[in-house]
């Protein structure tokens, strides 16, 4: 049996091989076009969400405000809406601009860091403490679609990217760290933290402020600083100004720093109690609440007898300061003996004083304010404070 032996010339063979050079090269060019602009994406993702971090993180800033602590979601959204969109355009993606954010992708929610899995709620039904902001780079996007450099060899002309983030107010505080000439002045002043819980949600609400205090409802119940009777293991008084034993009696809230009288008490309205007061009276600068473990803290601090009338003017020169101030849970010992247990601080805005007339009627009136600050430290284990004293965290 004979075979034909099919030959293949020398030029039809070097055709062979340039044809599939040309077919390797094409393939060879799409995959290497598809490895560059699929690291294009990668790369504007990454920048996509650093503008959603950033927009998230400044939206729920909005939060430390009076409409914040109001819950007043109309004006919360607002500032939150402002703060998002001014932080999302300091942020550029690739060949863009700046990153523009719609309204439709700022969500006011709430966050329940107790349960992380299962805790984004946009029902209204809980207080509204969290911001999610989504960045996009698609074609009905004001940033536009992501155009490819290559991918075009294989039809692809565009592609839409999506990141988004949550960040949230965590009220879990914990401490404060306490320096000169940064953050409100502390006041030598102390109130129970049942009765300032109490009057913060259910006290009355004739006092709005507009650089300055006017007479008006804002949603923000007012709360008397001083004077509170003391004269109860309870420690904190009541609405009628006292309770029923000797403990703490002749004492209304003004805390000693200093030992110095009415003139030392003057001087630390005015200008705030100093690190070196703090220092010399619990031992410490930096006020821990909360152990690494998880256990309360708590700190001993005198009291001063007398409602002090004097203390009127310092204080009256004051309205409309935001000031920080002590919160207490009990009170032993009488007169110059007294000892608040200290448990925590909260922030306020004087808006009205009167320190005249009978001690009943007198009274030191704050706005609680909510308050963050690189100061304040927060803790898993700490109480959370009604979105009074926090931090911003992002949490997805």
């Amino acid at each position: 049996m004979k075979f034909a032996c099919l030959a293949v010339r020398p030029a039809q063979r070097r055709g062979l091989v340039v044809a599939h050079v040309v077919i390797g090269a094409v393939l060879f060019a799409g995959v290497a076009a598809l490895a560059v602009d699929v690291g294009l994406l990668y790369s504007v993702r990454g920048d996509l969400q650093n503008a959603a971090d950033a927009a998230a993180l400044a939206g729920v800033s909005g939060y430390f405000s009076d409409a914040g602590l109001a819950q007043d979601t109309s004006r919360i959204a607002s500032i939150v809406e402002s703060r998002t969109q001014e932080f999302a355009a300091h942020n550029q993606s690739f060949r863009s601009g700046p990153t523009y954010i719609d309204v439709s992708d700022i969500t006011l929610a709430s966050f329940d860091f107790a349960e992380r899995t299962e805790s984004f709620s946009v029902s209204g039904s809980e207080r509204f403490n969290a911001v999610q902001a989504t960045t996009r780079r698609s074609a009905d996007s004001p940033n536009g679609a992501v155009a490819f450099y290559f991918a075009g060899i294989l039809g692809m002309k565009e592609a839409a990217v999506t990141a988004s983030a949550i960040a949230a107010m965590d009220d879990r505080f914990a401490g404060y760290r306490y320096e000169a000439n940064r953050g409100p002045a502390l006041l030598p002043f102390t109130v129970n933290i049942s009765v300032y819980e109490d009057m913060s949600a259910n006290g009355p609400d004739a006092y709005a402020y507009d650089d300055g205090p006017l007479s008006g409802s804002d949603g923000i119940s007012e709360v008397k600083l001083f004077p509170w009777k003391e004269s109860g293991g309870g420690g904190g008084g009541s609405s009628s100004g006292g309770s029923t034993s000797s403990d703490g009696s002749g004492n209304f809230g003004v805390l000693d720093f200093g030992s110095g009288g009415a003139s030392t008490v003057g001087d630390q309205i005015r200008n705030g109690i100093t690190p070196a007061d703090l220092q010399a009276a619990i031992g410490t600068t930096d006020v821990s609440y909360v152990t690494e473990s998880g256990e309360p803290t708590t700190y001993s601090m005198s009291g001063q007898t007398g409602a002090m009338s004097s203390m009127g003017a310092d204080l009256e020169a004051r309205i409309g300061d935001v000031i920080g101030f002590f919160v207490h849970d009990q009170v032993t010992d009488p007169g110059t003996n007294a000892s608040f247990r200290n448990i925590g601080l909260r922030f306020g805005r004087i808006m009205h004083v009167d320190l005249s007339g009978a001690v009943a009627e007198r009274a030191l009136v704050i706005q609680p304010v909510a308050y963050t600050s690189d100061a304040v430290s927060i803790n898993p284990n700490a109480r959370p404070t009604g979105g009074q004293v926090g931090r911003v965290v992002l949490v997805r």
